[in-house]
C-alpha cells in the first residue's frame, strides 16, 4: 500500500487497490469493474498471488485460507506487451 502511495504521489499509474480484512469482502469490488489480483500483504517475489475473477473466487475457502489479513487486492489490467 505504500509503495502504491508513493507511485501515485509522483504522478505514475496505478490500479485502485483495497485492503480488506477476510476475502469474501471483495465480491462486492468484482461486480463494480474487472477482475482483481490479490496478494498477501507479506509476500515477497509473487508469492501467494492470485487473480480472481468472479464472486464464487472470491469467497473460497482456498482463497481464505492462503491470505491472512489484512489482503491486498488491485485492479487486474491486462499488460500491454512484455510484463
Amino acid at each position: 500500500m505504500i509503495a502504491a502511495r508513493i507511485l501515485e504521489a509522483a504522478g505514475g499509474a496505478r490500479a485502485a487497490t483495497y485492503v480488506v480484512s477476510q476475502p469474501d469482502l471483495l465480491a462486492p469490488l468484482l461486480n463494480r469493474g474487472p477482475q482483481l489480483v490479490v496478494k498477501p500483504y507479506d509476500g515477497t517475489c509473487g508469492s501467494g498471488v492470485h487473480v480472481v475473477r468472479n464472486e464464487g473466487r472470491a469467497s473460497s475457502p482456498s482463497l481464505a485460507s492462503r491470505n491472512k489479513p489484512p489482503i491486498l487486492a488491485q485492479r487486474y489490467h491486462p499488460p500491454q506487451g512484455r510484463d
